[in-house]
């Protein structure tokens, strides 16, 4: 079960938005070599977002384990866009377990965004592209 702000949801959580803020918010997984999260924001009207409207980024990993859940891991706490090197892609390491990662903001106005990836499970054939 994951609590987002503004519901729960029972399995993988999909994309909470703030509604008519104006914001849009980007999140990529690089899967490659090494697996790389990137975000980040711009305004819906063209103009430079100011980082100053964020107060707090929280990304996370989430690892299912046997029985369903899923481990979650804060990877990184930050106040505007960025990036995180997760490390090796699961698929050279033979890791067979499923993943996905997910995106908390925090905008200086006390309102909050979740963004989650897709879930992607990696077994020992995988070949990263």
């Amino acid at each position: 079960m994951f609590i987002t702000p503004t519901e729960s949801k029972a399995g993988i959580p999909g994309v909470v938005e703030r509604l008519n803020s104006g914001i849009e918010t980007y999140f990529e997984v690089h899967d490659g070599f090494n697996l790389d999260l990137i975000w980040w924001f711009s305004l819906v009207n063209g103009s430079t977002f100011p980082a100053s409207y964020v107060k707090l980024v929280e990304v996370f990993e989430h690892k299912k384990i046997p029985g369903g859940a899923y481990k979650s891991n804060l990877r990184k706490q930050v106040r505007s866009n960025g990036s995180v090197r997760i490390g090796l892609s699961p698929s050279l390491t033979f890791d067979i377990s499923c993943y996905f990662y997910s995106l908390n903001v925090t905008f200086v106005d006390s309102t909050y965004a979740f963004y989650s990836t897709d879930e992607k499970c990696y077994n020992r054939t995988d070949v990263t592209k």
